[in-house]
């Protein structure tokens, strides 16, 4: 079985996340100039105001990423299988949706009471500009997760597990990673991040599978989404 090292795989990440970062941006700015006819100074306060166009941008963002991550790491040798094992294992699944659950319902409200009552603003306002809310859910709760999983515990975690940090090391450090690219989130969020990261990681190491961590993380973005369409 072969897999990425730690060189390889933070650089096909930075990689994935340019290409995220290019047709994300390549697609807002059409919409921005094309279809909505105007020259924005402030992209993100343009896009939360056009829903729409905020959940393409992230999907397509997220696609593009996603294969991106998969072509490079292919090219150099590694199968797919090998890299992101997909094996389920329904009874342990079950275990770990319980635990992510569990700890949404903890960290959440916990979360909102140490100041980020508003959560992501962007996402609210986004979200209640969308024409299409169903296009916020599938970029919030489906494209994002499975693009950052396949780059954080999918590349990463294995990558650095198998240095001095071992397993241990390898899950705080991507999920301390995972955290902090939400950079610009109230530190109640990232705190929040940083925990569930550690949970994704246990996740993923204790099943050496991907679906788990995978499962989770959509489930934890759908419970938010759903929040969005409540507030």
């Amino acid at each position: 079985m072969r897999t990425l090292g730690p060189a390889g795989a933070v650089l096909s990440t930075l990689i994935a996340v340019t290409v995220f970062g290019v047709v994300g941006g390549l697609y807002a700015l059409y919409f921005a100039t094309q279809v909505a006819g105007s020259s924005p100074g402030n992209m993100t306060s343009f896009l939360a105001a056009h829903g729409d166009a905020f959940a393409l941008a992230g999907i397509l963002g997220a696609l593009a990423g996603s294969l991106a991550l998969v072509v490079v790491a292919l090219l150099t040798g590694v199968r797919f299988a090998d890299q992101w094992p997909m094996r389920i294992d329904g009874p342990r699944l079950a275990r770990w949706l319980l635990a992510g659950g569990a700890a949404f319902v903890v960290l959440i409200p916990l979360t909102a009471l140490l100041g980020d009552a508003r959560g992501a603003k962007v996402y609210v306002e986004a979200y209640r500009s969308a024409t299409a809310p169903w296009l916020m859910g599938v970029a919030i709760a489906l494209a994002g997760p499975v693009f950052e999983e396949l780059a954080v515990r999918g590349l990463l975690l294995p990558a650095f597990a198998r240095t001095r940090l071992g397993v241990r090391g390898a899950v705080v450090l991507t999920a301390l990673v995972w955290a902090l690219a939400h950079a610009g989130r109230h530190p109640a969020a990232i705190a929040t991040l940083f925990a569930f990261g550690l949970l994704l990681g246990a996740a993923r190491a204790s099943t050496n599978s991907m679906t788990t961590p995978i499962a989770m993380h959509v489930a934890w973005n759908g419970a938010l989404v759903a929040l969005l369409a409540t507030t």
